[in-house]
């Protein structure tokens, strides 16, 4: 099993009980908010085919993604993910994040994603991570910018859910 270890977390290979995590984060008003439609579980049966399509990435050869549960004390208490970006425009990977809410504020998710960008400028053969987040998500941005990212773009997109205008900053690190 893949398995990163920090200062104070340990990102590894998601699990099918992982499922329960995603569920109790979907539960969460605040963070399903920012996650759109990609990390969607309204029941319990869907998260768990949410975790085992995305476990069967995670065993792709070559390869091409890691989607990892964040642990602090052994226990799951979020999730991060990145892989080979979608658009040219984004270069080389991308990543998502989640967070249960009762973890915010104490810097996991800056440690987690600093982790991963160290562990992937070290180990793949990669040039720029991106990432992006709504520009009403102030949190996001702040961990973008305390790993190290820099805010490179804003546009504007529709949002499925509510038919709203929204507005979107994309953010990238190069390797150094």
């Amino acid at each position: 099993m893949f398995c990163i270890k920090s200062g104070r977390l340990t990102l590894r290979d998601l699990v099918l009980d992982d499922w329960k995590l995603f569920y109790d984060l979907m539960q969460e008003p605040e963070t399903r908010r920012y996650m759109g439609d990609y990390l969607k579980a309204e029941t319990e049966d869907e998260a768990k085919k949410w975790v085992t399509q995305t476990m069967a990435f995670n065993n792709e050869t070559p390869r091409h993604s890691y989607n990892l549960a964040i642990e602090f004390n052994d226990e799951a208490i979020g999730w991060i993910g990145i892989g080979e970006a979608q658009s040219e425009e984004k270069k080389d990977l991308d990543f998502g994040y989640a967070l249960k809410k009762t973890f915010w504020g104490n810097g996991f998710m800056t440690e987690a994603l600093q982790s991963v960008i160290k562990y992937c400028f070290d180990s793949l053969p990669i040039q720029r991570i991106t990432g992006e987040c709504e520009s009403s998500n102030i949190a996001s941005q702040k961990v973008m910018q305390k790993s190290g990212m820099n805010r490179i773009k804003t546009y504007v997109f529709k949002d499925e859910e509510s038919g709203q205008e929204k507005e979107k900053i994309i953010f990238h690190i190069d390797k150094p």
